[in-house]
């Protein structure tokens, strides 16, 4: 039976490639990452998932949250503890190697200083749908990769949930549990670390290997909430102090999703409040008990504006041992910093050469196709594993593995990143997904200092995304009180020549299509305002007249998103409020604010916007008729704000919200209305 070849990892085809931070696209053969969006066009087509929430959800600073968080699975090594370890492995430092955990165990004896700010710039950036961190230039996750270079932790062998089944392995179990019951017993009332260190350290104790595996699980891999000896990883230990190969990569990246997907929504649950001082303190108090430090890490490795001097590393030294005792760098603006880092960004840091780096065989120098088979050396059969798409089993979780989105980190080229249907089930089925056989004949090595591209469509995909994105946001503000000079609207200058500016209505997130709704409403406007004011199609915008001086700030009060307030009563509170402030901040008579939009023989006429009522109120085309028709038809007369007229309010607030979202959009807006009319019939 031949295999499927939908579940192969590679795919080879001459792409349209772009520079990831842009440029002019050229046709080449690529390498990618399955699965891939194969059209963009027809039925079936879905855009791949984006997460809009991955954006920093609020202007507030980290340190400003009320916000607590406990490192818990943040351990660094203590003096007792890397005696141990270095007792430990002069004697089975071969059982480690081969149960592939050694540097692992190893990497448990540094101490990473913690950079918090960083930290959670970083979670800020988390999406739990995609699995990666979202970046205006493009996404970015941690991998199983990262686990195995970084953490030491092997991505083949069994899996962490195997029970024991010999009675010789069985045997040993009960000693550990019989050695736990005991100090559960004892004035401590739990298996408390330090006690189980206590009792088998140097104690020639026959199950001491076991134990010390036991202690290592418990404290630097898989923490709990109370610190103790988990008797649950007693299997784990057993089969490791044999020299069975157990998949730790894979549970150990599960997790640290897990707590990247908790903090993130905890942190936009708190960037929420204004201040700490309005809530109780227990609220927003939480403990992250994944290995934390292994997201920093990864940051400092890819991000050189956030690197600090590393150590030089002695040959056999764990890559993390560059990172011992270094403080991190103080960057006033983490966000920002995050922002601009695409050119900077290493998508590759394992590949680069330096002192006392051993390359692993997948860093190869130039390409390589490799023959997938028996015989494939476990280096290149573990970067396979890195590759695929799959499912990660941890203890009591499952998490969804998606590489194919981040294929520039393992040297591939990207494309728009296909859907992978879920296989969680059930621990059994997820499992079978991650440790299936390579279906591909051959396992591709990129050369190890290959820059990847993206292709052109998915530079304009995720372009398109976060410009939507961003505009969404700077329509919705946060409600706050404006300064003037950030809401004023500046107007070029032209030689006296009015300069037109389309404004679209960008609908509330979830109620419909953003293209669907614009084009939509565009064809209403051109099928309406034609035959009732005798516009051309061409004239049909909101242009914003040039005066000898440029119009002054004005304040722009909040609008409630469609059913949180009566619009009405919503209105008539934020008229008092215009009423209130506008005259004191501004010196504005009422006449005085209205929005001109015509030039006709050097006399202004001014109208009032017409209100678009929010879907399913009222048909936009009705709408637009009945408010039409009570413009005057005099070209010099000027709609004032009365105090008790509905209407003329709404168009009042209309008018504020047209000026504030042409100084926000115009700029980009008005470019691409002068090139359409520069290319006209």
């Amino acid at each position: 039976m031949e295999d499927d070849p939908s579940d192969t990892i590679f795919e080879v085809s001459e792409r349209l490639m772009v520079s990831p931070t842009g440029g002019e696209p050229y046709l080449r053969i690529a390498h990618f990452l399955k699965p891939s969006i194969k059209s963009i066009s027809g039925p079936d087509f879905e855009l791949p998932q984006f997460c809009p929430c991955s954006l920093p959800p609020s202007s507030l600073e980290p340190q400003d949250w009320p916000l607590k968080v406990t490192f818990s699975g943040w351990r660094n090594g203590h003096k007792t503890w890397v005696t141990w370890v270095d007792q430990m492995a002069s004697l089975h430092q071969s059982k480690w190697k081969k149960a592939g955990i050694y540097e692992a165990i190893m990497t448990s004896t540094y101490h990473i200083r913690r950079d918090k700010s960083l930290l959670l710039g970083i979670v800020e950036r988390w999406c739990s749908e995609t699995k990666s961190f979202l970046f205006p230039w493009g996404e970015a996750t941690i991998t199983l990769e990262d686990a195995m270079i970084l953490g030491g932790y092997s991505v083949l062998g069994d899996p962490v949930l195997s029970p024991v089944e010999c009675e010789e392995l069985k045997e040993i179990e009960k000693k550990l549990k019989e050695a736990r019951k005991r100090i559960v017993a004892s004035k401590a009332k739990k298996a408390c670390q330090s006690l189980w260190i206590k009792t088998f350290k140097n104690s020639g104790n026959e199950v001491e290997h076991q134990a010390f595996l036991a202690c290592w699980l418990s404290r630097y891999v898989f923490v709990t909430n109370h610190q103790t000896i988990d008797e649950h990883l007693f299997p784990v230990a057993i089969q490791l102090a044999r020299g069975t190969r157990i998949a730790l990569a894979p549970a150990v990246l599960a997790s640290i999703y897990r707590d990247l997907s908790f903090l993130k929504g905890e942190i936009v649950a708190a960037a929420k409040l204004k201040s700490c001082k309005d809530i109780d303190d227990d609220v927003f108090k939480l403990k992250v008990q994944s290995p934390f430090q292994f997201v920093q890490i990864w940051a400092w490795e890819r991000f050189i504006e956030f690197q600090p001097k590393p150590n030089v590393l002695n040959y056999g030294d764990p890559r993390v041992a560059r990172w011992d005792k270094v403080n991190g760098l103080k960057v006033e603006n983490v966000r920002l910093t995050l922002d601009l880092a695409g050119e900077s960004f290493l998508w590759r840091p394992y590949a680069m050469a330096m002192d006392g780096w051993n390359f692993p065989k997948f860093y190869a120098e130039k390409e390589v196709w490799m023959p997938v088979g028996p015989g494939l050396d476990e280096e290149l059969l573990s970067i396979a594993r890195c590759m695929r798409v799959s499912e990660l089993v941890g203890f009591g979780f499952i998490e969804q593995y998606l590489p194919h989105r981040v294929a520039m980190q393992f040297g591939m080229d990207q494309d728009l990143p296909g859907f992978v249907a879920r296989l969680n089930e059930l621990p059994e089925i997820a499992w079978n997904d991650y440790s299936k056989p390579i279906s591909d004949e051959k396992l591709y090595i990129p050369p190890r200092l290959y820059e990847a591209d993206v292709t052109a469509r998915y530079l304009d995909w995720k372009q398109s995304m976060f410009d939507q994105q961003e505009g969404i946001k700077s329509i919705v503000p946060e409600q706050r009180i404006f300064k003037a000079s950030e809401v004023s609207l500046p107007i070029s200058k032209e030689e006296k020549q009015a300069e037109d500016i389309v404004v679209p209505h960008i609908p509330p997130k979830g109620t419909e299509s953003l293209v669907e709704s614009l084009r939509g409403q565009q064809e209403a406007i051109n099928s309406i305002v034609p035959e009732q004011r005798g516009f051309k199609d061409s004239e049909v915008s909101l242009t914003i007249l040039k005066e000898e001086k440029q119009p002054e700030a004005i304040v722009v009060p909040h609008i409630p998103p469609k059913g949180t307030e009566s619009l009405v009563e919503s209105l008539r509170g934020q008229q008092e409020e215009i009423k209130s402030i506008v005259p004191e901040q501004r010196g504005f008579k009422a006449s005085e604010v209205s929005l001109p939009i015509l030039k006709e023989e050097k006399q202004s006429e001014a109208i009032v916007v017409p209100h678009i009522p929010p879907k399913g109120t009222e048909s936009l085309v009705e709408s637009l008729r009945a408010q039409l028709q009570t413009l005057s038809p005099s070209s010099s007369q000027e709609l004032e704000i009365p105090g008790l007229a509905l209407e003329a309010r709404i168009s009042k607030l209309e008018a504020m919200m047209v000026k504030l979202k042409a100084a926000r959009f115009g700029s980009r807006v008005s470019k691409r209305t002068k090139k359409e009319d520069h290319s006209g019939p």
